[in-house]
């Protein structure tokens, strides 16, 4: 179930949803800076010599210190963009949760279809073996002479349509097999899926 596209497509949105989240939040706050700038190389150096000597010396000609707080008065619309947000991510939590069970029933139906078409090959084998048995017995009584060429292309006939029920139904094991793949998102064999 892990290699569905739209519940990693889904997951990836949710990712995403939090990530805003908390980048709403960190709007809501107020905000506070502290800038210092200084000019390594001011005017006052006139070659690197005198320049390193500043540097030790802190004689700078070229700093600044800055404090910087922002509050709003309100913040009334960063918490309703907040609020929508979580939200949207509540919203795509429980669509998570309807998706995962929509997936979980197309495997459980997948299954069932392999289920219902593994026994379907089984019935038709039986067919085809019970439809050559008869055939097998025909063909002998008519070589004794106790039944007729059209007895005997009936239940040849029997034969051949118990043979296409089969054909039909490991192709429809197959088709389902399939499904099973696309249901569960792996690719049979691949992934080592055991029908037990």
């Amino acid at each position: 179930m892990a290699g569905r596209l739209e519940l990693l497509a889904q997951e990836i949105k949710l990712a995403a949803d939090m990530t805003n989240i908390e980048y709403l939040e960190n709007q809501t706050l107020p905000m506070f800076t502290l800038d210092y700038q200084y000019g390594a190389l001011s005017n006052t150096a006139d070659n690197i010599g005198n320049s390193y000597q500043n540097v030790w010396s802190q004689q700078f000609n070229d700093w600044s210190i800055g404090l910087k707080f922002e509050m709003p008065f309100t913040n009334e619309a960063r918490k309703a963009r907040l609020e929508r947000a979580v939200q949207q991510r509540n919203q795509r939590l429980a669509t998570r949760g309807l998706q995962q069970l929509t997936v979980k029933k197309e495997i459980y139906d997948a299954l069932d279809q392999v289920d219902q078409h593994w026994q379907r090959i089984l019935a038709a084998r039986q067919q085809v073996l019970i439809a050559g048995v008869n055939y097998d017995a025909e063909l002998k009584q008519f070589n004794e002479g106790l039944r007729t060429m059209t007895e005997v292309l009936e239940t040849l006939t029997r034969l051949g349509e118990a043979q296409i029920k089969e054909v039909r139904a490991i192709s429809d094991y197959q088709i389902s097999l399939v499904d099973t793949a696309y249901a569960t998102g792996t690719l049979l064999g691949y992934s080592k899926l055991n029908f037990q």
